[in-house]
């Protein structure tokens, strides 16, 4: 398998679980996962998430974080990086976004 399937099969498996998990309303993978974010959501808490994931070895640089945290500032949604390995995930909110500390969104 190659890395654009094993990464979108990530996001997918990730969309799969947000959506499974009853927290977001609205959740959709980004076309051809070429920009800053992967996938977009709408927490029930209110807030808007904007996800970039990783699978396998890959991370995120510093020019891809500063690009998802601009979106999100410009869009009005957290920014989350998502890391999936071995059927694992791990998130970290990027960002400033005291405002939505107390709704502390996880994927």
């Amino acid at each position: 398998m190659n890395t654009y399937r094993k990464g979108r099969r990530a996001e997918k498996l990730v969309a799969e679980k947000m959506k499974r998990s009853g927290k977001f309303k609205y959740v959709k993978l980004s076309k051809g996962s070429r920009g800053p974010a992967d996938i977009r959501a709408r927490s029930i808490y209110g807030p808007k998430v904007q996800i970039q994931v990783k699978s396998g070895s890959a991370r995120m640089n510093s020019e891809e974080k500063r690009k998802l945290i601009a979106m999100a500032k410009k869009n009005k949604a957290v920014a989350i990086y998502t890391k999936y390995d071995r059927g694992k995930f791990k998130n970290k909110q990027l960002g400033n976004f005291s405002r939505l500390k107390k709704h502390r969104i996880r994927v």
